[in-house]
């Protein structure tokens, strides 16, 4: 998964189109102003902050409201699983825009939404640019092969944290979800030794 608001500030995520870049904060004060220019249009993506793990719950809410929803999934490979799986790209975020006319306001008491990310008093904005790099993302991820979903990856230092070998620095040569294949010294010698991904770290 990603940090949402390092994520988007690379990209240019910003409360306007021609406002300063920043980092999204979840709102405590007032309630945040919806942009002159966006409201209403049908084109704006805003985003909303969901509580803890009903990502899904408000995107199939709001999309009962008549809300574009989208819902950025990331493709996991958990190690002994058969299949992969999908979570949430940014966790407890959503993007949503309404239809030409329609008030944001019943965002913010729909079920699973915590509230609605904003810039101080402003509500925060998503540049369409922003959209379909992350739709771009999402669909190479989608397109991997399993092995290419492990979270190690040839030429990366590890250690051993579990098993036998504990406590011993390795390179890795190749790598899928379900098996790391790593070099290391061993009885005196370079040795390749095939292990679980849940038995490595990367090196600090």
């Amino acid at each position: 998964m990603f940090s949402l608001s390092q994520e988007l500030a690379i990209s240019g995520f910003s409360k306007s189109d021609t406002g300063p870049r920043g980092q999204a904060d979840v709102p405590n004060g007032p309630d945040a102003n919806v942009p002159e220019q966006e409201a209403g249009t049908g084109m704006a993506w805003y985003l909303a902050y969901t509580r803890p793990r009903l990502e899904t719950v408000a995107e199939l809410n709001l999309r009962q409201q008549g809300y574009d929803v989208y819902l950025p999934l990331y493709k996991v490979m958990r190690p002994r699983a058969v299949q992969a799986s999908f979570e949430a790209m940014f966790p407890r975020y959503l993007l949503f825009r309404p239809q030409p006319g329609q008030s944001i306001s019943a965002v913010r008491s729909t079920r699973g939404v915590s509230t609605i990310v904003h810039f101080g008093h402003e509500i925060a904005v998503v540049p369409q640019a922003v959209v379909q790099v992350i739709r771009a993302m999402e669909a190479a991820r989608n397109d991997a092969s399993a092995d290419a979903l492990g979270r190690f990856s040839a030429g990366q230092q590890v250690v051993v944290v579990d098993g036998p070998l504990r406590g011993l620095e390795a390179l890795v040569v190749s790598a899928s979800a379900q098996r790391v294949v790593i070099l290391l010294a061993l009885l005196g010698r370079m040795s390749r030794v095939g292990i679980k991904p849940d038995d490595l770290e990367l090196r600090g």
